[in-house]
């Protein structure tokens, strides 16, 4: 799988070449030529952008997705890779077979790494009193979070770190400048987890019958602080109007977080978002497949350890 990101937002035709990606601009008839084992994704964010099946097929060969978007802006869909997993079979049984220990204890695992990250956060943003307050939380976190720890901790996160409470069912810019920091991250962990063999319509904790991608929205859970932190930094810059949008530049700045290097609780190893997130769906992987519980090499923005 690439490294590169490549966001479309005027009509286009891309298509493949010797190879590469070849990416035709119509307004100022420029041609743009990308190798295609470079990409890791491209968001199609125009309504008038064409693309050949050849290109489609040589991305899913290459291990790369496409993220296609509707008239809002807004990511929609995503085109992803399959048969890249050598054993698909070994592993889908060995996820379907998992027990609810196991289950239950990687749940466990990634609330208390939210909530750590979380807290981090907020001292981040000057906030020790409510910071401690989650490392608190992120001790009485049990097997499957039967408490519900990661709301009552989002509660107060959320209140401290955007200043009020945040309806995020509404419209406005930040909303929809986190929606689509989520958005991006949620689709490459799905590249991840289809890559390795894995279902990601099984999730661990997330069980919607109608979402095609539960296991990925279990596993962006200790990035959420991190894509917050990071949109946080670059809406501050940009006017709180009421009818402020997007824009392709602002978007284009959200999409950075996928190459922001993060450490891992593991080994303190440095990395981007992006591979850490590969990491983390391969131990998962080995985990479904060899039967057994295994620590996942989660996100971690502080320097204690989850209890």
């Amino acid at each position: 799988m690439g490294w590169r990101t490549i966001v479309i937002s005027k009509p286009c035709y891309l298509s493949k070449t010797n190879n590469q990606a070849n990416i035709h601009i119509k307004q100022s008839k420029s041609n743009i030529q990308v190798p295609i084992e470079d990409i890791s994704c491209i968001i199609i964010d125009s309504q008038k952008a064409t693309v050949t099946s050849a290109l489609l097929g040589a991305l899913s060969q290459e291990g790369a997705g496409l993220v296609v978007t509707n008239h809002d802006h807004k990511p929609v869909g995503t085109l992803l890779p399959s048969g890249s997993y050598y054993k698909p079979l070994s592993r889908l049984n060995g996820q379907i077979a998992a027990t609810k220990a196991m289950q239950k204890r990687w749940h466990q695992e990634i609330v208390k790494q939210k909530v750590l990250n979380q807290a981090a956060t907020l001292e981040m943003h000057d906030s020790p009193i409510a910071a401690a307050h989650l490392y608190r939380l992120c001790e009485r976190v049990r097997s499957g979070d039967p408490d519900n720890i990661e709301a009552h901790a989002a509660r107060r996160y959320f209140e401290c770190v955007f200043g009020t409470p945040l309806q995020r069912r509404n419209e406005c810019l930040l909303n929809d400048a986190l929606n689509y920091g989520y958005a991006v991250v949620r689709s490459v962990i799905a590249q991840h987890i289809v890559a390795s063999g894995l279902e990601p319509s099984i999730g661990l904790f997330h069980h919607n019958m109608l979402n095609p991608f539960n296991l990925a929205d279990d596993l962006i859970e200790p990035y959420r602080p991190a894509i917050d932190a990071w949109t946080h930094r670059i809406i501050l810059g940009t006017t709180k109007s009421n009818n402020a949008t997007l824009t392709p530049e602002t978007k284009g700045k959200i999409i950075g977080i996928l190459h922001e290097d993060v450490p891992n609780k593991a080994n303190e190893h440095r990395m981007s978002i992006s591979n850490n997130a590969q990491e983390v769906v391969r131990s998962l992987a080995d985990g479904y497949e060899n039967h057994r519980y295994r620590p996942l090499p989660l996100p971690s923005m502080s320097d204690r350890k989850a209890p």
